[in-house]
């Protein structure tokens, strides 16, 4: 869309087809897409293929596939412009596992997979550089409510007390608000969708989840 007159055209198709994939804006201001679900002739399954979007050529370019195929994952640039996927769905199976896309060699790495497999969840970059993720589902424990941290300064996880969500959720969305804070909203519960929100507020040290009804 044109900001400036408020219309749509029409760009360059995706070399690949694909829904409930990840996309990123990298510090060059192309754009990455990378997995999501395929059809193909008569089957549907998740794919690894990645391309990037070159806007000033309005073309799309294949790159590097990632390491597994995956969709409902979730993706965040990392402090240093790189984008950090993690976990999803594939094969009729969670993931908990992460991949790290270095742009300027093409290339992705397999990073610290997460406490536990998770898809449909939300990720959010805070401003202390670490990512919060929130929520989700996954075959073991159903509907999660459980909060992680991955601190790329470490390239280690956490699970920080007193911080997982007050109410079980997937499908949601994070939003941070401009003091910091990062606001829950909605999502499904595991019996259809919910309208509770709440937020996770970090006074000093400590992390506390305050419920909004």
């Amino acid at each position: 869309m044109n900001a400036t007159t408020h219309v749509w055209s029409r760009t360059a198709d995706m070399k690949q087809r694909r829904s409930h994939h990840t996309a990123a804006l990298l510090p060059n201001g192309n754009v990455l897409v990378a997995g999501g679900f395929t059809a193909l002739t008569t089957s549907t399954g998740t794919t690894n293929h990645a391309e990037i979007f070159y806007p000033g050529t309005n073309t799309w370019v294949p790159t590097a596939p990632m390491i597994s195929s995956r969709a409902y994952a979730g993706l965040v640039l990392l402090p240093d412009g790189s984008p950090f996927v993690m976990g999803g769905f594939a094969n009729g199976a969670y993931l908990s596992s992460t991949e790290i896309f270095y742009s300027t060699g093409h290339r992705w790495v397999a990073g610290p997979s997460m406490p536990e497999a998770r898809a449909q969840y939300t990720a959010t970059l805070l401003r202390d550089g670490r990512i919060m993720v929130t929520g989700g589902l996954n075959a073991v424990s159903g509907v999660l409510n459980t909060t992680r941290f991955y601190d790329p300064a470490t390239n280690t996880w956490s699970s920080p007390a007193g911080t997982n969500l007050n109410i079980a959720r997937h499908s949601h969305t994070a939003t941070m608000l401009r003091d910091g804070r990062v606001l829950v909203m909605g999502g499904n519960g595991g019996t259809g969708e919910i309208a509770q929100a709440e937020i996770l507020d970090r006074k000093s040290t400590r992390l506390n989840s305050s419920h909004i009804p």
